[in-house]
């Protein structure tokens, strides 16, 4: 609002640069604010604070780029030349607080990590074949993340971080750059879409098996929310996330031409199950295989019936007994 009331001014004012947003927001920081030296790379950022702020500055400074350029064309001095006027972005990115920026993003994702599961599913897909998926498939997927528990402490991006620094990245071009606080971007937008998968992964096994309340610390309602009801929100939630980073992740590919296969397939699994009666289904499987459809009292009436019949047995045994030598088999 405020670039259109610029642009429709009659003195023609100068738009403010969206560098300018960006010296004024990225001090606010904690780990950028701190740091002695802008020239020094930030690497001492909480993964559950600075990373999250940080993915929100970026997709703010896409969107006041993509609106900067927008006025800048309809500004009375730039449309009178000949040429069009040039994106605001690359004076953005190629800017030192932009790539702190950045730094703090890697904070909350483990690149190099990513790096090697995407090379792990290339290949795997490579010898089996993209398309030769089946529903067990999908259910291996869902394994996959017990292997990674300590996901969340290791890493603080959170989904929509990622989608917010996932799309804001690519909205302002950085894929033309070779690198960004020290990884390659290719890299970076692999490794904010597997963590995207693995989060989305790992909230689906938490409404199949988990417990639904245990994120819970303090509740400021009076009424407790009830299990049937806290299973719908906590579905409703995965699933909004989950088309969200669909929409993002599009925007990505067609900004880089970047795929995320294996994201999208996840997402689509997502939205296509009920997880209502998924948790239902698990649920029940884990009472048969405790209880092997059995109940424990009739357990016991079994095990007093078998001893009753060891002690008649050797009842019967005992009255049957005579004198005589027993003798061989016949063989005939």
């Amino acid at each position: 609002n405020d670039l259109d009331d610029i642009v429709s001014s009659k003195d023609g004012g100068k738009l403010p640069h969206p560098k300018r947003l960006l010296h004024f927001l990225a001090p606010k920081i904690p780990a950028i604010k701190h740091s002695p030296d802008v020239n020094l790379r930030i690497r001492s950022a909480k993964s559950n604070i600075d990373c999250g702020v940080a993915a929100c500055i970026i997709s703010t400074l896409a969107q006041a780029c993509e609106r900067y350029d927008q006025a800048s064309l309809r500004q009375p001095s730039t449309a009178g030349k000949g040429g069009g006027a040039s994106s605001s972005a690359p004076d953005v990115t190629t800017d030192r607080r932009f790539e702190q920026l950045v730094e703090c993003i890697l904070s909350g994702v483990n690149v190099r990590k990513r790096k090697r599961e995407w090379l792990s599913q290339t290949l795997k897909n490579e010898n089996i074949g993209g398309e030769d998926r089946d529903a067990a498939d999908d259910d291996d997927e869902y394994d996959e993340i017990q292997d990674e528990a300590n996901a969340e402490e290791s890493e603080g991006l959170n989904v929509r971080d990622c989608c917010r620094a996932a799309w804001g990245l690519a909205i302002l071009g950085t894929i033309h750059l070779q690198k960004l606080g020290g990884e390659t971007t290719v890299d970076l937008f692999i490794a904010l879409s597997l963590r995207v998968r693995e989060l989305l992964l790992a909230r689906v096994n938490q409404l199949r098996t988990g417990d639904l309340f245990d994120d819970i610390t303090d509740n400021d309602n009076d009424e407790m929310e009830s299990p049937e009801d806290r299973l719908h929100s906590l579905a409703e939630e995965l699933a909004e996330d989950a088309a969200t980073a669909m929409w993002t992740f599009a925007c990505v590919k067609a900004c880089t031409g970047l795929r995320s296969a294996s994201l999208f397939q996840a997402c689509s699994s997502i939205l296509c199950q009920d997880i209502v009666e998924a948790r239902r289904k698990s649920q029940n499987a884990a009472i048969s295989t405790v209880i092997g459809g059995s109940d424990v009292v009739d357990r016991l009436a079994q095990s007093e019936q078998h001893v009753g019949g060891d002690d008649d047995a050797e009842d019967r045994g005992d009255s049957h007994e005579t004198t005589h030598p027993s003798s061989p088999p016949s063989i005939a």
